[in-house]
């Protein structure tokens, strides 16, 4: 019997929510969404908005004046670990350039509302858009995307208790190299997963990452020509193993994104054909 899962519609939000291409986090059942776009690559503004997912209730913060805030972007990431936000890259406008190093890493605290400019240094990743980002522990970890040409399979670490702030080069992802592509942490393991992606066209597959040994390997996760299909932009969620499903552990949920069929020679402005399935993971299986 296939596992269900069920959307709650929120009530009704305000129009300035309307967007797509931007980074949402969630901190103790508050959501927070910063960036995107209405236009494709043209950023809406700097407000950061909260989201409760108890009533629905919103209320947007507008950028201040006397205080560090980012700029308004496109295609970020957006993670949340604690009570704080970590907001990394995107790019600001229809030339594809990305962010400075100068515009390396934030920090928003979600308690006291104010956000930090973070200094980093060592490996530096690239800057780029539509990158993935996870959260291992303590550790950040930077995946893929596009720079202002072309696109990457290199993975970064940054350990958010050491000081300075190093970032580190881990080995690079199976190809090809890919944006929009999806990387979570699987709790309760030493593992990321990845899955999917756009390199031109659609990919499928899912990708591990041993944070500990520092490798990737490929596992089929097909079932008999039956499981996810490929896509991009999609959600990719790793779970506890609590929830269980014929007596084996649910480890990841992913839904949603772009399949195939978009034109692809209109690259991001092409954008539209979406997959709406939701796909449960077990160790053993995987399907929609």
């Amino acid at each position: 019997m296939p596992l269900a899962a069920r959307w709650t519609p929120l009530p009704p939000l305000p129009s300035e929510l309307i967007r797509s291409s931007h980074a949402l986090a969630v901190v103790d059942r508050t959501a927070w969404i910063f960036g995107g776009e209405l236009k494709p690559r043209t950023p809406l503004g700097a407000n950061l908005i909260a989201i409760s997912l108890k009533d629905g209730h919103s209320r947007t913060l507008p950028p201040s004046s006397s205080t560090p805030w980012p700029a308004p972007r496109v295609g970020a990431s957006l993670i949340a670990l604690g009570t704080s936000l970590y907001l990394w890259g995107g790019r600001g406008g229809k030339s594809m350039a990305p962010f400075s190093p100068e515009e390396d890493l934030w920090k928003f605290d979600t308690e006291k509302e104010s956000w930090e400019q973070l200094e980093t240094e060592g490996e530096r990743p690239e800057q780029r858009s539509f990158h993935a980002m996870a959260a291992h522990g303590n550790i950040l970890y930077l995946h893929a995307g596009c720079p202002s040409s072309g696109r990457l399979e290199t993975i970064h670490s940054l350990d958010l208790t050491h000081s300075p702030l190093t970032w580190t080069t881990c080995a690079s992802a199976p190809g090809p190299a890919r944006g929009g592509t999806a990387l979570t942490s699987l709790p309760s393991s030493p593992l990321l997963a990845r899955f999917g992606g756009f390199a031109g066209y659609e990919l499928g597959g899912l990708d591990i990452f041993d944070t500990e040994l520092g490798q990737w390997s490929t596992v089929d996760a097909d079932v008999d020509g039956g499981g996810p299909g490929k896509r991009s932009v999609h959600m990719l969620i790793g779970l506890d193993g609590s929830l269980e499903w014929a007596g084996k552990k649910v480890v990841a949920v992913m839904a949603l994104g772009e399949r195939e069929g978009a034109p692809a020679e209109l690259g991001h402005d092409g954008a539209g054909f979406v997959r709406a399935s939701i796909c449960i993971g077990r160790p053993s299986r995987s399907v929609c």
